[in-house]
Parts: C-alpha cells; sequence; structure tokens
C-alpha cells in the first residue's frame, strides 16, 4: 500500500532540513532548548535515498515536566498513537522550502516498518529525515508515547499534502504543525 495524497486532518508536520542536517525550526529549538542533546542516531538507505531517525533531549521541557510532577513520582505507562488525527494541522514557515517527494520517501519508508512502534520518552523529540523533509514527534508530556511508525507516515504526508504540496503558490508554506490539547495523556506535537 502507498501513501496517498489526502485532505484528511493529520498529526503530523515536516520541516526543513538542509542536506542531511537538521536545520530544525525556530519553535521546535524554542520549546526544547539550545542545549538539546541528541541521544541516538541511525542512517539508513531507502531506495537509493538516506533516510536518518534520530532522538534529542528538550531540556526545558525536561525541566517542566519536572515542575509538573513535583515531589512525587508518576506511574510508568505509555500512551499509544497508533491512529490517524488526534492533532489539529497548521500550516507555519518552519525553514527553507520542503520538497513534497521528500517527504514522500519519508512517508514510504516508515510505511514499509509497519507494524513496528518506536517509544518517545518524556521532554524528548524524534525524527526521521531524508534530504529536505522531517517528520518530527515532540512529547510534551509526563507519560511516554509508543507511536507506530505507519500512522506518523502516513499523517505526515497528509499534512505534508495539506500546507505545502502547491508550492510555489502563495497558500503554501513550508512546512506545518499538528498539535494537541495539551493534557496529559495527550500533550505531544508533531513538526
Amino acid at each position: 500500500m502507498k501513501f496517498a495524497f489526502s485532505a484528511v486532518t493529520a498529526a503530523v508536520v515536516a520541516f526543513s532540513l538542509v542536506g542531511t542536517t537538521v536545520a530544525t525550526s525556530a519553535r521546535l529549538i524554542e520549546k526544547c532548548g539550545s542545549d538539546s542533546k541528541v541521544l541516538n542516531s541511525t542512517t539508513v538507505e531507502h531506495n537509493g535515498k538516506e533516510i536518518k531517525f534520530t532522538t534529542a533531549t528538550c531540556p526545558d521541557i525536561q525541566k517542566s515536566l519536572h515542575a509538573k510532577r513535583g515531589a512525587t513520582s508518576l506511574t510508568k505507562r505509555q500512551v499509544s498513537v497508533c491512529s490517524d488525527g488526534g492533532c489539529e494541522v497548521e500550516c507555519a514557515d518552519t525553514g527553507e522550502q520542503v520538497f513534497v517527494e521528500d517527504c514522500q520517501t519519508v512517508a514510504d519508508y516508515l510505511e514499509g516498518l509497519y507494524p513496528g512502534t518506536f517509544i518517545v520518552q518524556p521532554g524528548t523529540y524524534s525524527w526521521i529525515s531524508s534530504y529536505t523533509c522531517a517528520f518530527a514527534f515532540l512529547n510534551e508530556d509526563v507519560v511516554e508515547y509508543n507511536v507506530c511508525y505507519s500512522e506518523f507516515g502516513l499523517n505526515g504526508i497528509i499534512a505534508a499534502d495539506d500546507c505545502f504540496a502547491d508550492w510555489p503558490a502563495t497558500t503554501a508554506t513550508t512546512g506545518a504543525l499538528c498539535v494537541t490539547p495539551g493534557y496529559e495523556g495527550n500533550d505531544w506535537d508533531i513538526e
């Protein structure tokens, strides 16, 4: 099954990259803190193109989460993010113009990982990128999220289609956000 462009509301955001080095949006850097550290990074080849999967810390969010928790610790639990939707797409200027073809490469790769999942710990973000496009998942919650690769990819390509598929039209933006209401168990963003 190939991902197709659709006008359905989605749960992902794409942002610009320069080459294979992430040039994340100012919004993401601002939310995470400038002293963000890469926890792990893996590069693979998919259909002759480089795909990079990276996870990094968000020190400013981690400080905020620590303040929410106070002196008590919460029971460790996971929340599944394995369905389409769940957040609202907002088109935004997040950097240089993203090419939808690069986003399709990311989406196709993620689809091939079905039924796999990945964990995004509280106060961290993970992104999967290929050339000008990346899909990033930001966990602003006190719980960890178990994210399905295939839905992450599907929601990403839908957001890309919604926000910048008609570039260079004046209505196109360079990226998109998908935000949640921000309560425990549903406090994540995709950029």
